[in-house]
């Protein structure tokens, strides 16, 4: 790599990264506000809380990486040419495909680093995200339920309380017990504590009564100086012993174990995600060649540099849109698995090959096809 290639890629890394940092950040802020409502209200250690925020960073990561790669580009190479730093390169004899071989490479190594996170670290981060988010909700179980809210502990049971005190105290306890349907229970307690012990996650529910209503229409009232209740804020998915999608690996997803119903059943979806793991990665390598040759084709001027610009960001974002949209189709209908890789590869080869056609051969290949064309008499 010439110093040329190596000004402009170190320029393309740097940008990359701080766009795909801005990014993942942004995102990070709109997604982890469960995470630190363990913190604030359920007492989880801020240790916890990193480790939190670290496996959920490759699915972060994965989703912004095309849209930096090609941030990077445009700006760089916007910058190059308002710097006529473009111009000198042209002088120099560089075509497009020399020009473009710094986003080309980055796209490259991107690319590498996509399926990197897409086959192996976000299944692994995912199993470990998802078995600490099961024991940080089991254990600190009370940062899921809110003052003023009623919140459903499984399909049968929900809890309501009032307001919670400085000293951590609860106070005007509600909780419905509808597992029998035929005697219902309603527990009402004055105030409670939520505590931690061997077993799991309790509320202890001081000055109340339990209230069962019974088949026969009458309510049997017992008033009681201490209760607990057992808290299973346990999702259904993390009670099971299935392993989702998102947390397998790609063998897994396009082998469904046949011995496994769930398995069988959502057989569709497992081979759809799979192969989304494969070709998501290819949008990479394809947004870097369409954003770099968007930037580099044509005359180059600060007039036209403004058209050059919003044409290649409709294009790079058209693109983002269509891979989103084109990675749900063979849920349900496995014969469009195909799409998820010839629009990428598609986008990919036209866009080299408008680099490597230099302009004057197009030019000159447009007049013959003009020239050979029958015109007609007035």
């Amino acid at each position: 790599m010439n110093r040329i290639n190596s000004y402009v890629f170190k320029q393309l890394g740097i940008t990359a990264a701080i766009s795909g940092f801005v990014l993942v950040f942004a995102i990070w802020l709109t997604q982890s506000l469960k995470l630190i409502e363990l913190v604030v209200e359920g007492g989880a250690p801020a240790a916890l809380f990193l480790r939190l925020v670290v496996l959920a960073m490759p699915e972060m990561v994965i989703m912004v990486l095309p849209v930096a790669v090609a941030a990077a580009i445009i700006f760089v190479y916007n910058r190059l040419t308002v710097d006529r730093e473009v111009t000198v390169m042209r002088a120099t004899g560089l075509g497009p495909m020399r020009m473009a071989a710094p986003a080309l490479l980055l796209g490259l190594a991107v690319l590498a680093f996509s399926y990197t996170l897409n086959l192996v670290v976000w299944p692994l981060a995912d199993r470990s995200f998802r078995e600490l988010r099961f024991l940080v909700e089991t254990e600190y179980a009370n940062a899921a339920l809110r003052e003023g809210e009623f919140t459903e502990l499984d399909d049968n049971t929900t809890l309501y309380f009032r307001e919670r005190g400085s000293s951590g105290r609860i106070h005007q306890i509600i909780v419905f017990d509808g597992s029998n349907p035929e005697e219902p229970v309603t527990l009402v307690a004055n105030s409670g504590l939520f505590v931690r012990t061997e077993a799991g996650p309790r509320v202890l529910m001081w000055d109340g009564n339990r209230q069962v209503r019974m088949a026969s229409g009458q309510v049997d009232f017992l008033h009681f100086d201490e209760y607990i209740i057992d808290l299973q804020l346990v999702s259904q998915d993390n009670r099971s012993d299935w392993t989702p999608p998102r947390s397998r690996f790609v063998t897994q997803l396009l082998n469904p174990d046949p011995g496994n119903e769930r398995d069988q059943q959502f057989a569709s979806v497992l081979i759809a995600e799979g192969h989304n793991r494969l070709a998501m990665p290819l949008w990479v390598i394809a947004v870097a060649s369409v954003a770099a040759c968007g930037m580099l084709l044509g005359e180059f001027g600060r007039q036209g540099q403004r058209s050059r610009m919003i044409g290649t960001v409709a294009a790079v974002t058209l693109m983002i849109g269509t891979a989103q949209a084109v990675s749900t189709l063979p849920r349900d209908n496995p014969s469009a698995v195909p799409l998820l890789y010839l629009l990428p590869a598609g986008c990919t080869a036209l866009a080299l090959t408008g680099l490597f056609v230099r302009p004057a051969t197009l030019t000159k290949a447009s007049r013959r096809i003009a020239s050979l064309l029958p015109v007609g008499k007035a």
